[in-house]
Formats: structure tokens, C-alpha cells, sequence
């Protein structure tokens, strides 16, 4: 068996595709595996390699991300592996990341936190690990179901609701997952497990360590209510990529919640937080952050790794400067920092190549510097929208 395997540049670290492409090679069944940054000479042009290895391999992989959606030589690659008619599997961060064309192939989610699991399920969809002693774990599972409600869900998860019910003092309504969630009390179920979760204005104090028990959950709202802590069980949640905890009295957050990979947005706004974990830049796919309304004194360093972040909303705290990491937030396009105790702005500022929108009033600039002045008009000939 040969593999080639696609991807986006950007994604050879996220993906870890050496060591994927390592450790396929050590299988007996795999011959040779191709990918770009290895094999690459400088006498090859990157068409002819891509022609020469997709027609050799068996079997294409490829690696699907918000980068690769946009990828040039992925697309090109896939149309090749379509046109030879390739056996296709798609490797995915987020299931909305799989191109339409490959959503009918039998594809794995790739697992940064344990790499092991994602291994052994990917040499199962390739055919060279027996599947049996997965399908008796699976079937062991699936006898513990319990009702709730209408439904049928695992019976951690059904006991995890039971309990919320008795702590919010009322019943919680199934919403269609075509609706609108957030500002409402409601959940959705698929496939016997909860894939969404809304708790509004219900008066909760705190959250049951058990919130792990709800293992598929993609999106979390607990809106309005007086949650004061979160327990460090919430950092099980892997794939969770939307979470709101607006409007609460939360002082602080566990490092913990940056064990959720899968995170796309966060808000936190309208509570009482006064810093953010220093390990926030583990958040990897995090495109939305939201922390307004706080008691923010500084940013961690760690934020410059957040390479997704598009919009960052700061504003009404207490930050007193930017780390010079800002600059690193090459996606961003959205900055409001108003509203705060800021007195100067880092110079990796100018590198926000893509920002669209910089709002720096009610700061404690007394006057704007020369080198800023400069910065300011460089970011502003780039078309963003700049509040003194």
C-alpha cells in the first residue's frame, strides 16, 4: 500500500504530518508514504510531484483544516485524486472542514491530545487493524442508555441532566439544532448524546464537575446566570468549539479550559475575571475571544500564539499594555481595546496585516508619540478603521 498525503503548509505542525508519515511507515501493509516537505527536491517542480505520487499512491489522505479549505495545491490534489479515482480519506480538525465531495467517505478526526487513540482509528478506516475488539466496546456502551424525556441518551449523560434539573429547579426543553442557541434554556441531542446546551437566566451557581460526562459536546451557553467558578473538569470537553459564559461573577478561569483544542469562540464578557491563564495560546483554533467587560490588568505572552484569532474584544478593563506578542495575531482583523489603561501601543502592532478595525479610545494616551503617530498611518493606508 502507498499513501500520499495532502495538506496545507501551514498545517505540516498542527497535523504533526512527520510523525504521521513515520509511523505509517512502520506497518507492514504501508510501502511508501509521499508528502511534500520530505520528499521535495529542488530539480522538481511541486505539479510534478503531485502527479508522479498521486498516480503511484493507493490511497489519498487528506488533511482538512480551515487553511487547506483555501489551499491551492490541496484543491489541485484532490481533483487529481478524484480524477484517477483514488481511494480519498479525509482527516479532519472540524467536520464543517471536510470539503462537500469527501463528506460521503469515511473519514477520522484527528486527536492532538492523544495521538495514540487517533492513530489506531486511522489504521482501522485504512483496513489494517481489525475493528473487533472496538465493535465490542462500542456494543458494551450502547446497553447503557437511559430515557430522558423522549429521548435516548447515554446514561452519564442523562444523569448529568437530571442533575441540572434539580440545581435550575425546572425542566430543560429540546431545540431543534436549526434554531438559534444562546438566550434560551434548551438542549440537542444526536446519536444519543448532547451536542448543545443552553442554560439562560436560571439562577445557576455552579456547574457539577460531571460536565465531562457530556463527552460530544460541541456547543456550551450558560448565559446570565451566577456561575462564581468553573470546575476543572470542564477542560474534558475536547469537542467543544463554542463556549459562553457571558453575564456571570466568574473571577477566574482554570488553565484547564485550555486543554479544548476544538475552540473556536470564547466569550467571557461581563463578569469579574481579572487575568486570563497564561497557557490561553494552547486555544489553537480559537477565531473569536471575547473578554469585555472585566477586570483584566494584562494579556498574557501566550496570546501571540493564537495564529486563528480574527476578532478581539478587550475592551472595559484595566489593561495597562499590549505584549509585544500582539503582533503575531497574523488573521486578526477585528481590535477593540477602548476603554482601558493604556498608555502605548508595542510596535509589533504595525504586523496586523489583516486588521480591518483598531478602536483605541478612553485609553491614557495624553498624546500619541511620533513612532505611534507613524505606526497609525501605516496600519491606516491598509484600510483599517482606526477610534483615537
Amino acid at each position: 500500500m502507498k499513501i500520499f498525503i495532502s495538506y496545507a503548509a501551514d498545517d505540516l505542525d498542527k497535523f504533526n504530518i512527520p510523525k504521521i508519515a513515520r509511523e505509517l511507515e512502520k506497518e507492514t501493509d504501508i510501502e511508501q508514504v509521499f508528502y511534500w516537505h520530505r520528499d521535495n527536491q529542488s530539480s522538481q517542480s511541486i505539479v510534478d510531484y503531485m502527479e508522479k505520487s498521486i498516480e503511484k499512491a493507493d490511497i489519498i489522505m487528506v488533511f482538512c483544516s480551515e487553511i487547506s479549505l483555501e489551499s491551492a495545491p490541496v484543491k489541485t490534489e484532490l481533483q487529481m485524486a478524484l480524477y484517477l479515482n483514488k481511494n480519498t480519506i479525509p482527516v479532519f480538525d472540524r467536520i464543517d472542514h471536510v470539503p462537500l465531495m469527501l463528506k460521503i467517505k469515511r473519514g477520522v478526526k484527528f486527536n492532538s491530545n492523544d495521538f495514540e487513540l487517533f492513530f489506531n482509528e486511522l489504521l482501522i478506516v485504512l483496513g489494517i487493524k481489525e475493528t473487533k475488539e472496538q465493535n465490542i466496546l462500542i456494543e458494551e456502551i450502547a446497553t447503557e442508555v437511559k430515557e430522558y424525556y423522549d429521548f435516548e441518551l447515554y446514561a452519564p449523560e442523562a444523569e448529568f441532566m437530571k442533575e441540572l434539573e434539580k440545581l435550575i429547579r425546572t425542566e430543560i426543553p429540546f431545540l431543534d439544532s436549526l434554531k438559534i442557541f444562546g438566550n434560551s434554556l434548551c438542549f440537542f441531542c444526536e446519536d444519543k448524546h448532547i451536542k448543545k446546551l443552553s442554560i439562560y437566566k436560571k439562577k445557576l451557581s455552579f456547574l457539577p464537575e460531571s460536565i465531562n460526562n457530556l463527552t460530544q459536546l460541541r456547543e456550551l451557553y450558560i448565559e446570565k446566570n451566577l456561575l462564581s467558578f468553573l470546575p476543572k473538569s470542564i477542560g474534558d470537553l475536547k469537542y467543544l468549539t463554542k463556549l459562553n459564559l457571558a453575564n456571570n461573577k466568574i473571577s477566574s478561569i482554570p488553565e484547564e479550559i485550555c486543554n479544548l483544542k476544538n475552540l473556536t469562540s470564547l466569550t467571557l464578557t461581563k463578569n469579574k475575571i481579572s487575568s486570563l491563564p497564561n497557557s490561553i495560546g494552547e486555544l489553537s483554533n480559537l477565531i473569536y475571544l471575547n473578554i469585555v467587560d472585566n477586570k483584566i490588568t494584562f494579556l498574557p505572552e501566550s496570546i501571540g500564539n493564537l495564529k486563528h484569532l480574527r476578532t478581539l474584544l478587550i475592551f472595559t478593563n484595566k489593561v495597562q499594555s499590549l505584549p509585544e506578542s500582539i503582533g503575531n495575531l497574523k488573521e486578526l482583523r477585528i481590535l477593540y481595546i477602548n476603554g482601558n489603561k493604556i498608555s502605548s501601543l508595542p510596535k509589533s502592532i504595525t504586523n496586523l496585516l489583516n486588521l480591518k478595525e483598531l478602536f483605541l479610545n478612553s485609553n491614557e494616551f495624553e498624546t500619541f508619540s511620533e513612532d505611534i503617530n507613524k505606526w497609525l498611518r501605516k496600519i491606516k493606508k491598509r484600510g483599517c478603521k482606526i477610534m483615537r
